[in-house]
């Protein structure tokens, strides 16, 4: 290293960029917008890059925060009896920020919002969910009547996810599509995860989730990922947006087992232990029992006490208690 290197500045990473401009966004906004921190707030602007056909490797500190104000002050106008059915922007000419230069790009940037704060793992990480939300904003605009609800088009994987679709966004009408294009590039990202190519693997996945925004497959996966990186923040939070569309027995204790893995691994043993017992409710496994015994070896009387009643302590942990039991 030269004399005058230690004078250079160093590069910022994007994660570091993203991290200056959540914290220039102010501590309000971002605890609201940004529950995820800094890795949320990465992605967004990540999203917002390229549906605003912008370089970051051009931008800096400054630009990020003016590229992160065009997501929060549109999250402030959806929530401030804006309408919820992802529609679009009603009067896009007001919406004002350097980086959004056309009512085109105002009506995709306010349609992304829209999405992402139902679905915080959505994210416009290449052309095909660029294209998706395109045909989102396409199809508003023929919209013929003021409040005829559209008709949203997915490739479930179950009719449970069907159904599960309709519970949470009833007021729309969801058609089923025949194909397999959810499934493919699902089953496209697992090929990614088994080559360790987990980044990869990531952005394939969440593209997967504009095809079926359900795709419990393709969460479940996302956060194996996440794990497998050791971001075990960005797994819990992948595992938490999963937890509203999980009906079966089966899928509720793969997430208690999920949860458990990502409580050990941050050294959370009786968070651990609660999460594998609570599984237990939903689904027998030999494996998560082996484990509890492992576990409750080195904690004794407290151990046992957790798996009384594991719920005393998911939520002390602040983890989701999920009602369905697998013998009621």
């Amino acid at each position: 290293m030269g004399f005058f290197d230690f004078f250079r500045k160093k590069k910022l990473s994007h994660t570091e960029k993203a991290a200056a401009a959540c914290q220039s966004c102010g501590p309000e906004a971002a605890e609201r917008w940004f529950p995820g921190g800094p890795e949320e707030a990465a992605d967004i602007l990540s999203s917002l890059a390229n549906i605003c056909q912008v370089d970051l490797d051009r931008c800096g500190v400054r630009e990020y925060g003016q590229l992160l104000r065009a997501y929060t002050d549109l999250a402030d106008r959806e929530t401030e009896g804006k309408p919820e059915d992802g529609g679009t922007a009603k009067e896009p000419a007001e919406f004002s920020n350097p980086f959004v230069r056309t009512p085109k790009t105002a009506r995709e940037v306010l349609e992304y919002t829209a999405i992402h704060l139902r679905d915080r793992s959505f994210s416009v990480s290449g052309e095909e969910e660029l294209r998706f939300l395109r045909g989102r904003v396409a199809a508003a605009e023929k919209q013929s009547r003021p409040g005829e609800h559209l008709e949203l088009c997915f490739y479930f994987e179950t009719a449970a996810e069907w159904l599960t679709c309709w519970r949470l966004l009833g007021e729309r009408p969801i058609s089923w599509q025949q194909g397999d294009a959810y499934l493919e590039r699902y089953r496209r990202g697992r090929r990614f995860m088994e080559e360790g190519r987990f980044r990869w693997a990531i952005q394939t996945l969440r593209g997967s989730l504009c095809l079926n925004p359900v795709g419990i497959s393709a969460r479940f996966a996302l956060c194996e990922c996440y794990f497998r990186l050791k971001e075990c923040s960005s797994a819990r939070r992948c595992l938490n947006e999963t937890a509203r569309f999980l009906t079966a027995s089966g899928e509720i204790a793969r997430f208690y087992r999920q949860m458990g893995h990502i409580e050990y691994e941050g050294g959370n043993y009786l968070g651990a232990m609660a999460c594998y017992a609570y599984s237990l409710k939903f689904a027998d496994d030999s494996a998560v029992e082996g484990t509890l015994e492992q576990i409750r070896v080195h904690m004794g009387e407290a151990g046992d006490q957790v798996c009384r009643d594991p719920v005393s302590v998911l939520k002390r942990r602040n983890i989701t208690v999920l009602k369905t039991d697998k013998r009621g």
